[in-house]
């Protein structure tokens, strides 16, 4: 689990990497002005991409983590302790059993000496065998203490030295997947701010005054003589700009005369389109805007140089 956790991890960086890089901006084909729009659509898919790739990084993060933790449950090595013997004990140490005796002296070698008529333990005589047995257990004893409490003190010390450690990466690691998770919508509403305001920079460039807020550019496209759309333009060549809105159509007017003053001159109508508003105006940089405010929720704007 904790590989397969280190895998997707790995996918959602890159995964984020990927979604931070969706070109979110289209092609105009304009011959004056920015050449690119922000598109609305592609601007919700990067956000679906963002989401998902942080949800996955976090995931894989919580992978890592619990996978580690059941690994160290479940390793033979620190609920054993480490009694290597030439031959497994066959029963309970005692001495009044003769399975433990003979494990005892096969263990220890108990040997006995014709020479001196004595049993021979570590290079040590003995008078009788039960001597020699009773000398073996209280070394098997002693033995045995010695590895137990070697043992613990090893398994204490291997908890001190790697338990803070392995806290501190499951922090480390808990909190990046968390920036990651938090971090990635936010720096994404600051860059759809930073487009916005440089989208509403462009248009005022463009335009001479700055649009309505509640107006969310979607597409613009250059009008040449002849094209379809030359109505919406007076009949002139121009630069149309299209517009969504939550806002009436009436309330729309409204406030581009409170921006421009007063319209010029009220046009009918083009009844191809569902427009129930429409107005011109002379903007501050010369230019004439045409303004199509439609009940359907879009508003166009189309400059021209002409009247």
């Amino acid at each position: 689990m904790r590989s397969w956790g280190w895998l997707v991890f790995a996918l959602g960086l890159v995964w984020l990497a990927v979604a931070f890089n969706i070109e979110t901006s289209v092609e105009t084909h304009s011959d004056f002005g920015p050449s690119k729009v922000e598109n609305i659509g592609l601007i919700a898919q990067r956000s679906n991409h963002l989401l998902v790739a942080s949800l996955t990084t976090l995931i894989g993060a919580l992978m890592v983590i619990l996978g580690g933790r059941k690994q160290r449950s479940q390793d033979p090595r620190r609920t054993s302790l480490p009694n290597e013997e030439a031959e497994p004990l066959p029963c309970n140490r005692d001495l009044d059993l003769d399975q433990y005796r003979l494990w005892l002296a096969k263990k220890y070698q108990i040997s006995r000496n014709d020479l001196f008529d004595q049993y021979v333990l570590n290079k040590k005589l003995y008078k009788t065998l039960d001597d020699a047995l009773t000398a073996a257990h209280l070394i098997e004893a002693q033995s045995l203490a010695a590895t137990t409490s070697k043992a613990a003190a090893l398994s204490a010390d291997d908890v001190n030295q790697k338990a803070p450690d392995n806290q501190l990466f499951s922090i480390f690691l808990v909190f990046g997947a968390i920036t990651v998770v938090v971090g990635a919508p936010l720096i994404f509403l600051a860059s759809g701010q930073s487009t916005k305001r440089d989208e509403s920079a462009s248009l005022q460039k463009m335009l001479g005054f700055t649009p309505p807020k509640s107006l969310s550019l979607t597409e613009q496209a250059t009008i040449s003589m002849g094209d379809s759309l030359t109505g919406m333009c007076g009949g002139s060549p121009g630069r149309l700009f299209t517009f969504k809105t939550k806002d009436f159509p009436e309330d729309i007017v409204g406030s581009l005369d409170q921006i421009l003053g007063p319209s010029k001159k009220t046009v009918s109508a083009d009844p191809e389109t569902v427009s129930t508003e429409s107005r011109v105006y002379v903007i501050p940089n010369g230019l004439t805007l045409h303004v199509w405010a439609s009940s359907s929720g879009k508003v166009y704007f189309c400059s021209t140089t002409g009247s």
